[in-house]
């Protein structure tokens, strides 16, 4: 069921960038508040898979990867546009990494208690805003994946959207390993 709310609510994005519904503030506001529950349905089904089948598989981290990513990444390239046009799969993307990277990093605290779990969530926090609020840092990123990869995209961009959602996750994380823990 999470999937098809997510579904719906990737529509309504869509249709909001499209239409230009920034505009309206009611708009805005629900759009906003969609964008922020899709991160935490995203981080909590990531995270109660990888706390359930402890498979931290570089199969598994390509294949989500894909599956998020391989359109959003393709079209900039057969349209000749900005990576950024769409932010949504950007963000989505590398949510999902942060989920990953903070649970396969020391895989022991995951099930330590929950207060293993939590502090991992909290360095996990800290470490993803200096990656996002210092400046210099996405921009390396954007250079670095110009060079590499010929794909374009703008840093300050993707900080302000990152930003703007960067706990939500986190308390996804967490209320996953609170129903993991309790179940």
């Amino acid at each position: 069921q999470s999937d098809e709310i997510k579904g719906l609510m990737q529509a309504v994005i869509l249709l909001y960038h499209y239409g230009h519904g920034s505009q309206v503030l009611w708009v805005y506001v629900l759009v906003r508040s969609f964008v922020s529950m899709y991160f935490f349905l995203s981080a909590y089904g990531h995270t109660t898979f990888l706390l359930r089948k402890q498979d931290f598989s570089f199969a598994r981290v390509a294949t989500v990867l894909f599956r998020v990513n391989a359109l959003a990444a393709l079209l900039p390239y057969a349209m000749n546009t900005n990576y950024m046009a769409y932010y949504f799969a950007p963000a989505v993307r590398f949510w999902s990494l942060v989920v990953y990277f903070t649970l396969r990093t020391y895989p022991s605290f995951n099930n330590n208690q929950l207060s293993g779990l939590f502090f991992k969530v909290v360095v996990a926090a800290v470490l993803v805003n200096f990656f996002i609020l210092t400046p210099g840092v996405l921009e390396l990123a954007s250079r670095a994946s110009y060079a590499i990869f010929r794909m374009s995209w703008d840093a300050k961009e993707l900080r302000f959207r990152l930003k703007i959602d960067r706990f939500i996750v986190f308390i996804g994380i967490v209320a996953a390993g609170i129903a993991h823990r309790v179940t």
